[in-house]
Parts: structure tokens; sequence; C-alpha cells
């Protein structure tokens, strides 16, 4: 078989990250079986002493990790979307600054971006609450292409965190966008619609943490409008029927403005079944 590609990896980080879960995020990329030839680490404004005392001593002890520091808070998609043109490799890998991924995570991700002529792959992701394996909760999404983009029409097709990605493909449809709390699932359709093909794979590579406040962001005014505004978008693109976005608005009203404990029974009874395909948080 042929070597693998060198890959970046993509590692946001803000003034309210927790340093001791960005240490076991960076670990987890350094440790991987396949490793990276560049780590960024993209600051998205002034950050504590505390993080930049940590990030500074990875960056001095890993010839891999670069720090890019922004003056200002400007947002994930706008950060990313530098990240991305910052890039030295042509292959991309997106992670979270609380997340853990497992050490063969990139080695098959990108295996199978290669040699399966995608332009995206993720994985299903396992999450935790203290520690990794405290949960039964998996989140599996469709694998196949076609039913990648059919699933998308209502809900996330990836888990964001888990997706290695090509570079240019990102780049031809445009970029990351500021998008509050979905600037992903915003680029996963607009890739889609500049002929991108799709894969995830069925393995749980990476442990998300629950905690952290994700129930209580995926609530309130600010969030509900953040998703019309992308059905909406979703239907200017041509993506989705006029009856689709009606539908998808009030189906998000509903578990948005819920209070935060229903709606977190709601995201682990029914969008968080173990080992199902449609299990899935927008």
């Amino acid at each position: 078989m042929t070597a693998l590609p060198d890959y970046t990896v993509l590692i946001p980080v803000w003034i309210k990250d927790n340093p001791v879960f960005v240490r076991q995020s960076i670990d987890s990329i350094l440790r991987q079986t396949y490793r990276a030839d560049e780590i960024l680490i993209l600051c998205d404004g002034p950050l504590t002493n505390d993080l930049n005392e940590m990030l500074s001593k990875f960056e001095t002890e890993n010839k891999e990790v670069k720090v890019i520091h922004f003056t200002e808070n400007r947002g994930l998609g706008p950060t990313l979307a530098d990240g991305v043109l910052a890039s030295s490799n042509a292959i991309v890998a997106r992670m979270d600054s609380d997340d853990i991924s497992k050490p063969e995570r990139l080695e098959k991700e990108i295996s199978v971006l290669e040699y399966g002529g995608y332009d995206i792959v993720g994985s299903a992701i396992e999450e935790f609450q203290l520690q990794p394996g405290d949960m039964s909760s998996v989140r599996i999404l469709p694998t196949e292409h076609s039913k990648i983009a059919q699933f998308s029409k209502t809900r996330n097709p990836f888990n964001h965190m888990s997706v290695v990605f090509r570079k240019e493909s990102v780049i031809r449809a445009g970029n990351y966008r500021s998008f509050y709390l979905l600037e992903d699932y915003d680029l996963w359709v607009r890739m889609l619609l500049s002929g991108s093909v799709m894969h995830n794979l069925a393995d749980a590579l990476v442990y998300v943490r629950t905690g952290n406040g994700m129930i209580s962001r995926r609530g309130g005014i600010s969030y509900l409008k953040s998703q019309i505004k992308l059905l909406n978008a979703f239907y200017d693109y041509g993506f989705i029927s006029r009856l689709d976005q009606i539908t998808g608005v009030l189906a998000r009203c509903l578990i948005t403005l819920a209070p935060s404990k229903l709606r977190g029974l709601i995201y682990s009874v029914f969008l968080r079944k173990p080992n199902s395909g449609d299990s899935c948080e927008n």
C-alpha cells in the first residue's frame, strides 16, 4: 500500500476552554498511530494565561504544533476558515478542544479518504461525561453517500469533530462561514451541492464530552434564530423544499425552546440511540 499523505489538524481554542480538556485533546492528536506533520492551534481571540502558557509549551516541545493567535474573538466559522487557508497540506482534519481522538482515528479516516476517493470522511462518536466509557451513548450516522445526502435535508450528517476533508473541496464550496453553532452543517450542505463525495465510518473514533454546557447551548432564542436562518439558506440553495423548510422550523422550535432537562431527555432517548443510524444532533 502506498504511504498515506501528510495532513493538518485544526484545533480551535477560545478563552473559556478548560486547559485540562485542551491538553487531553492535543495529546490525543500527538498520540495518533499515523501522526500529523502539522497541528494548527487556532486561538479565537485573547486567552487566559494558563492556556497561553500551556499552548506555548506544546509549540516548543512539538515541531508539528503551531499556535496561531487571532487578536479578536470572531467566532468558530471565520477562525476555521482562516485555519483551512493556513493549512500546508491537501488533507485537513477537524478536532474539538474538549474531545479525545482514539489513537487509530486519523490513520483509519485518511486511509478511507485517500483510497476511497472521498472528499470528506467522518466517523461515529462515543459520548462521555467524566471519562471515556462512562456512558452507553454512541452517535452513528449514515455511511453511504446517497444516504448522507438524504439525511442532510433534515439533520447534520457528520459528527464535526470527527471529520477529515480535502482542502480544495472545502474551498470550492466556499469554505467555512459565520453561522452560530451551525457552521459545519452549512459547509457540509454546500459541499454536497458543489459535488463532493462523502462517507462516514461506523466505528466510534472520537470520545466526545457531553457536559461542558452542550445541552444548554442547543437551546434558546439565539440558537433557534440560527437554525431558522440555516433552513432559509438551505431553501435558497435549492437543497430543500418549502415543506421541508416549514416542518424543519416547527420541529426545531419544539426542541430548542424546551426546558434544558426536557431537551436533554429528547437528545438521550430519541436522538442518541446506541447503534442507530438515526441518532443525531442538529
